[in-house]
């Protein structure tokens, strides 16, 4: 038998089980109670009335494709326990007479199986169209995992990965399960919600290996989330309309779990810098030639802006700013009783080429002024739960997040939770609050994306 253990599995076969997660989820049960169908099955098919947290686990691994932590299992047994088990020396016991209903799992799993057989072959239609053959159903599932784990859920809640890595996924392979994503399941709404199960329920999957588990329907505490000026300028339409409609609604999910979108001063400064940058180069073929390749310089190439456009822009910045929802806060002045190590996270965010301080990058005198700045406004609030942190910097840049963390936990010697965190991650958990009122959010991030 497989061996049970503490982090997600990494298979193409836990997809059906997720997906019944998410149609548990969608019935009216809690975050716990989705897997409360999933226990007691599996206590049902035992062959001894015996058994322990251990023998559930690996259960559960083995007959629904599910890892699940111990203390997550321990807390769904108390939750079905006097009613049809009960504890007795550290071992479970099932009370005679008390006869558990009989399963729906395989029915209701074998028919969302049906369903992602069908989006199987789809896939596998669409990629031989594109020269690339899947060789089985199950292989076109399994590359749609890795492709939800590549995207999304790599990131998702900061949650445990496994000691084996998530199978890599060729960039061939990426493009083409994109396409099939963006041209082929969005106009097929049987499809499209196949594919919203898996992931929603993906994401229902990871939030069990969160250590705060039992908590995560709660809201919230005056969260404030300072934007990096990146998100920014994708909530205010610099990077193309998709980006931009994926921002807004990402605010919205946010606002909803009861966080206030804010931006730095200094981050509007930033913007201005980079506006500025565009202006200088827009006016002629060899200024545009020069311009970096980003998603930012293809949008202003693409709606021909005009160096009279950028001035305009930046004028308007305040305006469009708070107008897209962004409270702007003045970037606290450093205390050095809230803030520490800062040119050690100086030195960790420049570039290797970049040695003199006189020489330091704009980029990052303004993340190492707003990380202060979040910790100034903390004021010392030190927590293991974002939920309580009050202040946090959110940043789409995976290599600035790892610096941070890695200054956070080495250089500061701190295991609260730290200054930063991925937006990604935190409109997860956000949505977690709310899969509800949050509708098509995950999906259309997905396809945004």
């Amino acid at each position: 038998m497989a061996k049970a253990v503490e982090s997600p599995a990494v298979t193409g076969g836990v997809l059906v089980t997720v997906a019944f997660l998410k149609a548990q989820m969608d019935a009216g049960n809690d975050h716990l109670g989705i897997f409360v169908p999933l226990v007691l099955d599996v206590i049902d098919r035992l062959p001894l009335s015996a058994f322990t947290v251990g023998d559930i686990q690996l259960a559960l691994s083995t007959t629904h494709n599910v890892s699940m932590p111990t203390h997550v299992i321990a807390t769904l047994l108390r939750r079905i326990a006097k009613k049809y088990i009960e504890l007795r020396a550290g071992i479970y016991k099932r009370i005679p007479g008390a006869e558990i209903p009989k399963s729906s799992v395989d029915a209701k799993k074998q028919q969302i199986d049906q369903g992602q057989q069908r989006l199987a072959e789809e896939l596998r239609l669409h990629a031989r169209r594109r020269k690339l053959e899947i060789a089985s159903a199950e292989a076109a599932l399994d590359l749609l995992y890795r492709f939800l784990e590549f995207e999304q859920v790599a990131l998702l809640l900061d949650s445990p990965t496994r000691d084996e890595p998530v199978p890599k996924i060729g960039q061939r392979e990426r493009s083409v399960v994109a396409e099939f994503i963006q041209n082929i399941v969005q106009a097929d709404l049987a499809l499209r919600n196949v594919l919203r199960a898996m992931l929603e329920g993906l994401v229902l999957y990871h939030a069990a290996f969160l250590p705060d588990f039992n908590n995560a329907k709660q809201r919230f505490r005056h969260l404030r989330v300072v934007f990096d000026s990146s998100l920014v300028r994708e909530a205010l339409g610099y990077m193309g309309p998709a980006l931009k409609t994926l921002s807004r609604e990402a605010m919205d999910v946010l606002k909803a779990s009861g966080i206030e979108c804010a931006v730095f001063d200094e981050s509007l400064d930033e913007i201005r810098r980079i506006l500025a940058m565009y202006e200088g180069h827009l006016g002629t073929p060899k200024g545009c030639a020069e311009l970096k390749p980003s998603p930012m310089t293809s949008y202003f190439l693409k709606q021909r802006y005009t160096p009279a456009d950028l001035v305009e822009m930046s004028a308007l910045l305040e305006r469009d700013v708070a107008s897209a929802g962004f409270h702007i806060l003045t970037c606290p002045p450093r205390q050095a009783k809230y803030t520490a190590g800062e040119k050690e996270l100086a030195a960790r965010l420049k570039r290797p080429n970049t040695k003199a301080e006189i020489d330091m990058e704009p980029r990052v005198i303004h993340d190492v002024d707003c990380i202060a700045g979040v910790l100034t406004l903390r004021r010392g609030n030190r927590t293991n739960r974002l939920e309580d942190a009050g202040v946090i910097f959110a940043s789409d840049s995976a290599a600035v997040i790892k610096t941070v963390k890695d200054w956070w936990r080495e250089d500061e010697e701190e295991k609260v939770v730290p200054p930063i965190v991925h937006i990604r991650v935190l409109t997860n958990l956000a949505w977690l609050k709310k899969p509800a009122l949050c509708g098509d959010y995950k999906i259309q991030e997905l396809v945004a994306l």
